[in-house]
């Protein structure tokens, strides 16, 4: 992922979906300036603890992909890790990321393809109980 973000230091990062804080701490880590979101409280409150155990600042906030409260142009890179598949209008969330980008701005989406095993895996998960899971709407790659 941070391969294909480019160099991140001194950059203003927005993570979305930030889940407990791995890549908003990755980015950190790497001389950003990051700002991520999740819908859960408790995600966010995961991610804090993590940035406190890595030492860096990162700001956390609970807050919507499809209604980012961030002024146009905000950001220099956007970072959205498996996280369209749990939105249900994903294009409302694309045109968000891309509304806060800086012109030439760098989105980063990463999601898993509707006939892959990780796909799989985590269907079967959902099958199984988990409420995260059994949310999640796989797309086929295009």
């Amino acid at each position: 992922m941070f391969d294909l973000a480019g160099s991140l230091a001194g950059k203003r990062v927005l993570d979305v979906g930030c889940d407990d804080g791995t890549y908003s701490t990755g980015a950190a880590e790497r001389g950003a300036s990051v700002v991520g979101i999740d819908t859960s409280a408790d995600m966010i409150t995961a991610g804090k603890q993590r940035a406190h155990e890595k030492n860096v600042d990162v700001e956390l906030v609970v807050a919507d992909a499809s209604e980012l409260p961030f002024p146009d142009g905000r950001f220099d890179v956007v970072l959205a890790v498996t996280v369209l598949c749990f939105l249900p209008d994903a294009a409302l969330a694309v045109r968000e990321m891309a509304r806060v980008l800086v012109p030439d701005g760098r989105l980063v989406l990463a999601e898993l393809r509707r006939r892959s095993t990780w796909a799989a895996w985590r269907r079967l998960r959902g099958w199984l109980g988990s409420k995260t899971w059994s949310a999640a709407v796989f797309r086929p790659a295009r």
